[in-house]
């Protein structure tokens, strides 16, 4: 899974599965982090409840998180803004060996 830092952010890939039985990380999926939404693809619902399924894991604000390409897709990219700070550089850091165990 390819993680871009821009040294404020991270952006990858993720595949979205909507209308699963349950919320959950299933591994990579052609070099995106593949996920299981419950929310249909219906007026954004799939896209909130991945957002905020995301923000839970990585232990981020919710409005940290953006969906920044494919609102309309199974395929996003997420961005993660975490600031310029020490505090947000550590975040980055962690951020990146967490989803790196993916």
């Amino acid at each position: 899974m390819q993680i871009k830092d821009t040294g404020t952010a991270l952006a990858f890939s993720v595949f979205v599965v909507p209308k699963s039985s349950k919320n959950a990380i299933m591994g990579i999926h052609n070099g995106a982090l593949k996920i299981k939404i419950t929310a249909p693809p219906v007026d954004g619902k799939a896209n909130a409840i991945c957002v905020k399924y995301i923000a839970k894991q990585l232990k981020v604000p919710r409005s940290a998180i953006s969906i920044t390409a494919g609102a309309a897709s199974r395929n996003k990219e997420i961005t993660v803004e975490v600031g310029n700070t020490a505090e947000g550089r550590e975040m980055l850091r962690r951020l990146k060996s967490d989803l790196a165990k993916y």
